[in-house]
């Protein structure tokens, strides 16, 4: 089962460096081509069904003193969502790794692609 997007969400980090748990938690993506612009995808699965991410949890951000910004300007969620679908190689969030037996390391933060989120059969496995 190959995963695909749904809308996509976009914000603005005024700091320009969101923290690797923040990013976790909301599943959100940054790109180094465009600092301070954090994606927060709706990935589902090939059928449509389901949906994991796609909102932000602006209280959380707000509480770590990090507001975002949701971009509303049609036109640029336009180009960055294009660039997103094109590119999702380049969009990186970060997960809790799994240890060689399978089990999930919540000991650090490993950085994963939106690509291979989109590639994975089972999130479970990234």
């Amino acid at each position: 089962m190959k995963l695909n997007l749904r809308k996509t969400r976009f914000a603005t980090d005024q700091d320009q460096d969101a923290p690797p748990d923040m990013l976790r938690y909301d599943l959100a993506f940054t790109c180094t081509d465009y600092p301070g612009i954090i994606a927060f995808p709706c990935i589902c699965s090939a059928t449509g069904k389901g949906g994991l991410g796609g909102r932000i949890t602006h209280a959380r951000w707000e509480s770590f003193a990090r507001p975002v910004e949701e971009i509303l300007d049609k036109e640029a969620v336009a180009a960055f969502g294009e660039f997103l679908k094109n590119h999702p190689d380049r969009w990186t969030t970060f997960r809790h790794g799994l240890h060689p037996d399978g089990s999930r390391d919540y000991s650090n933060l490993t950085p994963t692609t939106l690509k291979a989120f989109l590639d994975a059969k089972d999130t479970f496995d990234l």
